[in-house]
């Protein structure tokens, strides 16, 4: 035996339903806030994460590779041999013949002209000296076409010049050497700079806590009796000088990372991390031949070129 309720929707039914409180109103708002809160989470981390660069963690040969292909003198340079090595290749028309065409066009019915075009046409018959058409012709066209081929034999001042140019092209070469050995120097520089001043901020900070630390001791040592007054103030103005040692540490590094940034062609938002340790190695000094050193330097060399250049 089976039973069948009915459901009663009828205008009747649902008048008499009951009112929702305000129990019921504040509970279906906290079920609303619950629902949509992991969603506003989610954004608002999606777009923090979207503003901040993660720290480009690179190891000393990286970022020399990086400021070899991205920095600005290093590209200045390049682009000087570019306009040198144009220059030089300017100079093969000395070698090369020249080529040119002309297209002349004239079109005439003066008495004098007329005659003499067909003269130079090689068109004249008897009928032309005919006194009439002499005195009145008819208008002519005359077209000249000619191609002109003109190949250089011997040209002394045209030759030095080109010797002029090619000194030039290596002396920007010898140039790019130097500057790209300089910005390997700069970025071996600051690469370890950075890695000291991560490091001496870190330090300040294990002592600032220390300080901290020993500061609220003897501020209840004071306050006991145990101490007097003037170790209490030894002990803050430690905190003020470790506080102030943390600033200077903190924008030494800041401007470190703004250096590495520029150095590799980044933005200067983008925080470099390096990778690596630092390593201590026996460095023997050599002996320094000035005169070796002023001949075999690329920036010397180039000074060479450019004075060779010049005579």
């Amino acid at each position: 035996m089976s039973t069948t309720k009915r459901l009663d929707v009828s205008p009747r039914a649902l008048s008499t339903s009951r009112p929702l409180g305000r129990l019921g109103i504040f509970s279906l708002f906290v079920w609303i806030v619950a629902s949509l809160l992991p969603s506003l989470l989610q954004a608002q981390s999606v777009d923090g994460t979207a503003g901040e660069q993660s720290p480009l963690k690179v190891t000393l040969q990286e970022a020399l590779q990086m400021a070899r292909e991205q920095n600005t003198q290093n590209r200045m340079a390049d682009a000087d041999i570019e306009i040198a090595r144009s220059a030089y290749h300017n100079t093969n028309s000395l070698f090369l013949p020249q080529l040119s065409v002309e297209e002349t066009a004239i079109t005439t019915n003066n008495p004098l002209n007329v005659f003499g075009t067909k003269l130079r046409q090689e068109n004249v018959t008897a009928s032309d000296f005919d006194p009439a058409l002499l005195n009145d012709p008819d208008r002519i066209e005359n077209f000249t076409t000619s191609i002109n081929v003109q190949q250089p034999l011997l040209n002394p001042s045209g030759i030095l010049g080109r010797q002029a140019r090619k000194k030039q092209l290596d002396a920007s070469r010898m140039q790019a050497e130097r500057t790209q050995a300089y910005v390997d120097f700069q970025v071996k520089q600051t690469w370890y700079q950075l890695i000291l001043a991560r490091r001496r901020a870190g330090i300040i900070d294990t002592a600032l806590t220390a300080a901290r630390a020993n500061a609220d001791q003897a501020r209840n040592f004071f306050e006991q009796g145990m101490i007097n007054q003037a170790d209490l103030l030894a002990a803050e103005v430690r905190v003020r000088q470790l506080r102030n040692g943390k600033t200077e540490a903190d924008n030494e590094y800041s401007n470190t990372q703004r250096r590495m940034a520029y150095l590799l062609g980044l933005e200067k938002e983008q925080e470099v991390e390096p990778a690596g340790m630092l390593k201590q190695r026996a460095v023997q000094q050599p002996e320094l031949n000035l005169e070796a050193v002023n001949r075999n330097r690329s920036d010397m060399r180039a000074l060479e070129y450019q004075v060779e250049a010049t005579r």
